[in-house]
């Protein structure tokens, strides 16, 4: 299915797709209490797709856009899964990084108060997000 996505992309036919049209609906529900985002699969499959959008060649880059939209509307839900690595690679990419920055930024202090949280397993995707907006 990532190849069929991967291709809608580069091909510049994201609004066109009724399958990437399901999938950013479906990836904003939970499964025991974690946003379908933040799976360990799927945000490395969201993560492969942000950087195939955002290194194609005249990309419009509907795919990333419409991605962050999702996320920045759960973005609490997305700070505390592995979808923080996501943002990561929407941060990384010059072309992308002005989808989300001013959201992140702030909400800088959420990031914080998250970073000094003991209940969260992992950081580092944080830590990340933290160092592409300061």
């Amino acid at each position: 299915m990532s190849r069929v996505f991967a291709a809608r992309i580069e091909l510049g036919q994201v609004q066109e797709s009724d399958a990437l049209d399901e999938m950013f609906r479906q990836i904003q529900k939970k499964h025991n209490e974690e946003i379908l985002i933040g799976h360990p699969d799927l945000h490395r499959v969201l993560k492969e797709l942000v950087k195939l959008d955002a290194e194609t060649k005249d990309s419009k880059l509907d795919f990333t856009s419409q991605l962050a939209s999702v996320m920045l509307k759960n973005l609490d839900d997305c700070l505390k899964t592995r979808a923080a690595w996501v943002f990561v690679e929407i941060l990384e990419h010059d072309n992308t990084k002005h989808l989300v920055a001013a959201e992140l930024k702030e909400n800088a202090k959420a990031i914080q108060k998250l970073l000094k949280s003991k209940d969260l397993k992992g950081t580092m995707g944080l830590q990340r997000i933290q160092k592409h907006i300061s």
